[in-house]
């Protein structure tokens, strides 16, 4: 049942790894190429500050003409066509701000005049291997298609569970990536500190991605509440805690309010199913009625109490 799911604290590594490397072609896509950004992230085992420092130094020299070299495995990816962890051909891109890139083949391991870091373990074996495994892409794409992509993923692995364990698994998800998301605003805040901006920056972005991430993953979680319900204008918030039913509720609201605007509609009704709380003192989920009231009063919502565990809400255009 939803509400006695085990909830960890922690965001699962592939997806932990997912997200960065989005983030980092986010930040470096208009100088470096995909598959080098995903080289260099391998090469320092997702190592961030070390991955970073590394792509500044690849989009600086960038400018001057210089070519990436990868510091071993160029010879095995030249051997099997360029392709990538995903099984897709790699293809060199220009674009306005740097000069065409490949990598090829170098006993030197340099970029430009430049060292690179090595791997310490075979870098062909990781890159062919260890990240395919892990269900990981090199191609970047925009904020709405990875979200949609994570979406259709869980789907396709929802499709043997019940409607409860649908709801437990998608409370899990929300808490892993809230965790993650308190991680990565902490650890921006700490590099602010030691000026190191452009650290700075990608802990931001990464924290930007996992709100996004939570936006789309409280939708879901909207949507199989309303299926459990079965009733569009209803909504059941037992076996939520505070957070997550704070959540569902403002972005619930904001949904319907937008649609009244489309629609050319007046105004309409949401009931919301709180409980009592006072079988659930244990678990803190007997805060949820007076969480919600305090949203629906910050919020400037029109409400009013149907019985000691519901309220009706009236959302206007």
């Amino acid at each position: 049942m939803a509400g006695t799911a085990h909830i960890p604290t922690s965001i699962d590594e592939k997806t932990r790894r997912r997200i960065q490397l989005d983030c980092l072609y986010d930040m470096f896509r208009d100088r470096i190429e995909e598959n080098v950004i995903y080289i260099v992230y391998t090469e320092n085992e997702g190592k961030i500050e070390a991955t970073i420092d590394q792509l500044m130094s690849i989009a600086a020299c960038s400018l001057t003409g210089y070519h990436f070299e990868p510091s071993c495995a160029s010879a095995k990816l030249k051997d099997s066509d360029s392709i990538d962890a995903t099984g897709r051909q790699i293809i060199t891109k220009k674009n306005s701000t740097s000069t065409s890139r490949t990598s090829s083949p170098s006993s030197s391991g340099l970029i430009g005049n430049r060292p690179i870091a090595s791997s310490s373990s075979s870098l062909s074996k990781t890159y062919s291997n260890s990240f395919t495994s892990n269900g990981l892409s090199t191609k970047s794409s925009d904020s709405g298609d990875s979200e949609k992509g994570d979406d259709e993923e869980v789907n396709g692995s929802d499709e043997h569970l019940d409607i409860d364990e649908r709801i437990a698994k998608t409370q899990q998800s929300i808490e892993e990536l809230l965790a993650e998301k308190a991680s990565c605003h902490d650890k921006a805040s700490q590099y602010l500190n030691k000026k190191m901006y452009n650290v700075t920056s990608y802990y931001s972005e990464l924290s930007g991605h996992c709100r996004r991430m939570i936006e789309t993953k409280t939708r879901k979680l909207i949507d199989l509440l309303l299926l459990k319900s079965e009733n569009a204008n209803t909504i059941d918030l037992h076996g939520l805690n505070p957070i997550q039913a704070k959540l569902v509720v403002s972005e619930l609201l904001s949904i319907r309010q937008d649609q009244l605007s489309i629609d050319k509609q007046g105004e309409t009704n949401i009931d919301i199913i709180t409980g009592w709380g006072k079988h659930t003192v244990k678990t803190g989920q007997h805060r949820i009625r007076p969480t919600i009231v305090a949203l629906l009063k910050d919020k400037g919502y029109h409400f009013y109490h149907l019985n000691k565990g519901a309220l009706r809400v009236t959302i206007r255009r």
